[in-house]
């Protein structure tokens, strides 16, 4: 291109042509001159031409690599994206499972929580029942116990009636022993009364005893009765407040 610019600014001499007429030196001269001027001043637009062409030419060039970098960063973008596009599907997936199994798991809380609620519901009144009935086993041992203490009384009052006894029978004994032969069958009788009030005797002592076993196993019967009903009374309100 750029040697056909430089062509156009030549002027061509036809040395046939003129061979064949007479030629003027200075017509010549002057054609030789312009064709020179021409050419000196087309030299330089030719050169700048010249550069503009391969300036241009270079950044086209480096356009051209900057937009194959760019399709490259974007196809690497779009492959990253696909990439992470389908890492993201399996994650939904893998969320949309563990949100199932907590939904289940909610679901079967719910079902223990409500089972629970109905143990806790029938505890607190068995609790109820247990208290009531512990009250009831109390007034009981309190009457046992009180029955118990009419019954040492009693056993008090024939164990003095058979000490009484037992000394009278010994009296006895000294007068039938002083009336001789016509107190021997008197005497005889009064040992067997003696005998008999030792007898009541020992057995109004063990009955007081056994008694007093019972009275101490009551008063120990009630203390763990009062103490196991103050507890139930205690966590009977609480089972009632957590249903």
């Amino acid at each position: 291109m750029l040697a056909r610019l430089r062509r156009r600014f030549e002027v061509p001499v036809d040395c046939q042509k003129l061979s064949g007429q007479q030629i003027k030196i200075p017509e010549l001269a002057e054609n030789l001159s312009c064709s020179l001027a021409l050419r000196e001043q087309a030299e330089p637009i030719i050169e700048q031409i010249e550069q503009d062409l391969h300036t241009l030419i270079n950044a086209v060039q480096q356009s051209s690599a900057e937009v194959s970098r760019s399709v490259a960063q974007a196809g690497a973008s779009l492959t990253d994206i696909s990439a992470r596009t389908a890492a993201l599907v399996r994650e939904t997936r893998t969320v949309d499972g563990t949100l199932s199994r907590l939904a289940q798991a909610a679901k079967e809380l719910t079902q223990a929580s409500t089972s629970i609620s109905a143990q806790i519901h029938t505890a607190a009144q068995l609790l109820e029942q247990i208290t009531s009935l512990v009250g009831a086993a109390q007034s009981q041992i309190e009457h046992l116990r009180a029955s118990s203490s009419e019954i040492g009384t009693v056993v008090n009052v024939i164990s003095g009636i058979a000490r009484q006894t037992n000394l009278l029978a010994l009296n006895a004994m000294i007068e039938a022993s002083r009336a001789g032969e016509q107190g021997r069958g008197f005497a005889v009788v009064t040992a067997e009364v003696k005998a008999l009030a030792s007898q009541t005797a020992g057995a109004t002592e063990h009955i007081r005893t056994s008694i007093e076993r019972l009275q101490s196993d009551a008063v120990g019967s009630v203390r763990t009765i009062t103490e196991a009903a103050s507890l139930a009374s205690l966590v009977g309100p609480r089972f009632v407040e957590v249903v």
